[in-house]
C-alpha cells in the first residue's frame, strides 16, 4: 500500500505528491546504506547491472556505429543468450532496433531472424551484420584519407589568396572529379 503525509491511503497520486510506501523507503534507505542501491525492487542478479563498466566498453565494436539511444546494453544481451540459448538455436526479434540482439547472437553461433518497422533500424542492423573483406576496407579507409588529404592541400591559401571551399564555378567540375577518381564499389554507389 502506497500513503500520504498524513499516512493516508493513496490509490492515485494527485499532481506533484509522492507515491512511496514506508517499506519500500526503508528497503531503499537500507540498500544505500549497504551501496547496492542500483538493485532496488528489480530482483536482478549482480552481474546485470553493468553500472561500473565505461560506456566505452559497454558498446563494444559494432555496437558504436551508431548512438542509438533504445539498444540493449550487448553484454546484457550476451547474457541471457548464454544461459538460455545455444548454438543451433533460432532467434526471433520482433523489436531489432538497432541489431544488437542479432549480432550478439552471431556472435555465439546462434541463429537469428529480426524485424523492424523503422526502415533506417534495418539498415544498421543490415551494416552491423554485413560480412566485408577487413583488407578491401582498410585500403579503402586508407585511400579515403590519402584523398582528403590531397583535397586539403588543394584548399591552402597561396599568397594573400583565400580559396573559396567550393567555388560555385568548378563546382560540377569538382564533383566529376572525385566520382571519376572513385574506385570504392561501395562509394560509387
Amino acid at each position: 500500500m502506497k500513503f500520504d503525509l498524513e499516512g493516508n491511503v493513496i490509490n492515485h497520486a494527485k499532481n506533484g505528491q509522492l507515491r512511496v510506501s514506508m517499506k519500500e523507503l526503508r528497503a531503499f534507505l537500507y540498500l544505500v546504506s549497504q551501496q547496492d542501491e542500483k538493485h532496488h525492487r528489480a530482483g536482478l542478479h549482480p552481474e546485470l547491472g553493468f553500472y561500473d563498466v565505461p560506456e566505452h566498453q559497454r558498446t563494444k565494436h559494432v555496437h558504436r556505429l551508431h548512438p542509438y539511444l533504445g539498444k540493449f546494453i550487448p553484454q546484457l544481451v550476451e547474457w541471457f543468450l548464454k544461459r538460455y540459448f545455444k548454438a543451433g538455436n533460432w532467434i526471433l526479434d520482433p523489436f531489432m532496433g538497432s541489431g544488437t540482439t542479432l549480432v550478439e547472437a552471431s556472435e555465439l553461433g546462434i541463429a537469428s531472424v529480426g524485424v523492424d518497422i523503422s526502415e533506417f533500424n534495418c539498415l544498421i542492423a543490415r551494416v552491423k551484420l554485413a560480412r566485408y573483406d577487413l583488407a578491401k576496407a582498410q585500403q579503402e579507409v586508407l585511400e579515403v584519407e590519402s584523398r582528403v588529404q590531397k583535397f586539403s592541400n588543394r584548399l591552402e591559401p597561396t599568397g594573400d589568396q583565400i580559396p573559396t571551399l567550393f567555388p560555385e564555378d568548378k563546382l560540377e567540375a569538382l564533383k566529376e572529379s572525385l566520382l571519376a577518381e572513385c574506385k570504392s564499389e561501395y562509394l560509387s554507389a
